[in-house]
């Protein structure tokens, strides 16, 4: 079960006898560093497997498209749904190929649409979805808190809730500029994130699958330059 918000923030200051609680007159300022570490954790979640976060939402065209959900960190897929307008017309659940802007002929006679200014468009094909609405499979974020009396997002896994507690333990020391125990907490934490990444990439030995959850690009982009092997 979600731990609450507030357990979190008695927790991260349970961290560290030298935090001062007195010295926070507002718990909104708490409760909004939660929320912080709770988006930071969820945009690393959605890059190494974003099922783990999925939900889906069925988007009505919108004139010239058809715009990411309210809250979507990844898009995992678009579908066809019983609402879509496509001819000829596509099967309800039918993938639809998903192309760069700069190459929107990669997946030709295959129905396609790409996207620009986070709204998906058809790409010119004749047998591309023209309008009614697509279903969205994405990676969500998380409900951010508002009080401290509510509960931590449900998809957080609350056996991490130390995640977020060394989060605020971190917070607070560098709000009381004591830099050495804020780098510990960071350290802690840090440690903590990568037990998370393991835990959202071995989540269920049962699973029959051909290839990896997330396919990585065929080149080096953002990351890093191509360059020769070692000793090459």
């Amino acid at each position: 079960m979600s731990s609450t918000v507030q357990a979190i923030i008695d927790g991260g200051f349970a961290k560290s006898a030298a935090a001062r609680p007195d010295s926070f007159q507002s718990p909104a300022e708490l409760v909004a560093e939660v929320g912080s570490a709770l988006r930071a954790c969820f945009q690393v979640l959605a890059r190494e497997n974003p099922y783990i976060l999925g939900t889906s939402a069925v988007v009505a065209f919108g004139g010239t498209g058809w715009a990411r959900p309210s809250g979507c960190l990844r898009v995992i897929k678009v579908l066809s749904d019983a609402g879509t307008v496509a001819t000829p017309a596509l099967a309800v659940g039918a993938e639809i190929a998903v192309v760069p802007y700069d190459d929107q002929a990669v997946c030709a006679g295959r129905a396609s649409v790409t996207e620009l200014g986070q709204v998906f468009q058809p790409t010119g094909q004749v047998n591309d979805p023209s309008a009614g609405t697509l279903t969205i499979v994405y990676a969500r974020a998380p409900q951010l808190p508002v009080i401290a009396t509510e509960t931590v997002d449900a998809l957080f896994p609350s056996e991490f809730d130390d995640y977020l507690k060394f989060d605020m333990a971190a917070y607070l020391a560098m709000k009381d500029k004591r830099q050495e125990d804020e780098q510990t907490f960071r350290a802690s934490q840090s440690a903590l994130l990568q037990q998370i990444i393991d835990w959202s990439q071995e989540q269920t030995y049962s699973l029959v699958q051909r290839f990896p959850l997330v396919t990585p690009p065929s080149t080096n982009t953002n990351a890093g330059r191509q360059q020769p092997a070692k000793g090459a």
